[in-house]
């Protein structure tokens, strides 16, 4: 689906009507408005219209690939104890299960293997609204405004708080969306629900991938933070490729860039 984003003054509009004619963004600039285009959209110096977007509902996607590999057998839902995994030079073992690796995808969740890392939780909340809106188009200033599962369903988000680290959802950021939205569209719009969530993101804004420093058999995949959706996937098949062919993982994105942290933590196993 396109994302639509509104200007916010005419040297903007002037910025990407020069940048429209490169041959390197003509590829994701579908069009370039200088009046208001969108009805409902606060755009009064135009926007920009791109394409090879989209969104992804993260909730279905989960459940539908949850689905997918229970029904090939390999799925298991369990709480894992740390002495209940033995890693040594022959494998992984867990209860009757086998392995030559063991790969560690816990988000902000707390392991023992690698607590020692930076990965800091960032909370965001969102909103679902109802409202007569019935572009094919997301709209995206401040806030993106995404469509929901049910028809005249809108999703809007999302907030950013570092210093939250309590579960639930927030008067204060229930206001900070609503006040971005009425910003962003002139239309009426109703509240349906309010969410949130804990992205895991890193001092440095990258990923973090990689063998444990100790212990050969283990490894990290972490900290997709705010991009997880489009950074996940491309880097997932680094790691694999590192795992399976011992291709070099960009060091922007490699666990070897906090190794020390791992020398000098008390929690190091």
């Amino acid at each position: 689906m396109p994302v639509y984003r509104p200007f916010i003054s005419i040297e903007e509009q002037n910025e990407w009507m020069a940048k429209s004619i490169e041959p390197s963004f003509q590829a994701y600039i579908q069009s370039v408005f200088t009046t208001p285009s969108f009805q409902g959209v606060k755009d009064q110096h135009g926007g920009i219209l791109l394409k090879q977007a989209g969104f992804l509902n993260t909730a279905e996607y989960l459940d539908a690939v949850r689905q997918l590999i229970e029904r090939d057998g390999t799925f298991l839902e369990t709480d894992i104890m740390e002495g209940d995994v033995v890693v040594d030079s022959q494998g992984v073992r867990y209860q009757n299960f086998e392995a030559e690796r063991l790969l560690v995808c816990n988000g902000t969740h707390d392991n023992p293997w690698f607590r020692w890392l930076p990965i800091r939780p960032l909370k965001g909340e969102t909103l679902k609204i109802q409202c007569d809106y019935r572009e094919s188009v997301i709209i995206n200033r401040g806030v993106y405004i995404v469509p929901a599962t049910e028809p005249n369903h809108w999703r809007i988000g999302a907030t950013y708080d570092q210093g939250d680290k309590e579960p639930g959802v927030t008067e204060k950021a229930k206001a900070e969306l609503i006040e971005k939205t009425q910003e962003l569209i002139s239309f009426p719009f109703n509240i349906v629900h309010q969410e949130y969530g804990f992205r895991p993101t890193t001092p440095d804004r990258r990923p973090i991938m990689g063998r444990h420093p100790a212990l050969e058999r283990v490894f990290t995949f972490n900290g997709m933070g705010t991009k997880g959706v489009s950074l996940a996937p491309y880097f997932s098949d680094v790691l694999v490729r590192f795992i399976e062919n011992d291709e070099p993982i960009n060091k922007e994105v490699d666990i070897e860039r906090y190794k020390l942290l791992y020398w000098s933590s008390p929690n190091r196993i």
